[in-house]
């Protein structure tokens, strides 16, 4: 004898559908409470560097701005999700290892200001060391591959290359 479900496989009718077609539905982004504060964070452009220097002194000073903090505002806890990373910080203090680590973050009245904020601290970075190849080294790089898989195929089975 086969049982049947009442909600496991069976089509049911989506209660929220007629909102979200008419644009009705609203969603955390359409918030808008009193006091909310926007947040940024000022992301690094580099693959790897040394940070020397953040001054936020001219973020700060912009009207609207709550607050901005970097790493050394932070308690030094490392912290890290996988095994391999749990030297991982929320804001670099030292260096920065890819692309997009979070350099300071700031608070302010809108999402403008504190983009314009962001774009206010100053920073100096020592000794960039990204690694990375040329079109032209990458070409040279595929050729060397695909000749030495080349040579490798053409050599006769079963004898000393």
């Amino acid at each position: 004898m086969t049982k049947r479900f009442t909600v496991v496989g069976q089509p049911l009718p989506k209660i929220d559908a007629w909102g979200k077609v008419t644009g009705d539905t609203r969603y955390a982004d359409d918030l808008v409470l009193p006091r909310l504060a926007f947040g940024k964070l000022l992301r690094s452009p580099h693959a790897h560097a040394r940070i020397t220097r953040i001054d936020t002194t001219r973020a700060r000073a912009l009207p609207g701005v709550y607050a901005v903090i970097t790493g050394a505002d932070l308690p030094r806890v490392k912290f890290g999700i996988l095994p391999v990373s749990q030297d991982e910080e929320a804001l670099c203090t030292e260096k920065v290892r890819m692309v997009g680590d979070a350099v300071a973050a700031v608070a302010a009245v809108n999402e403008e200001t504190a983009d314009r904020a962001c774009r206010l601290i100053e920073r100096e970075k020592d000794g960039v060391h990204e690694l990375g190849a040329t079109d032209e080294q990458q070409m040279r790089a595929i050729a060397i591959v695909a000749a030495t898989a080349l040579a490798s195929s053409n050599a006769a089975p079963n004898q000393p290359s």
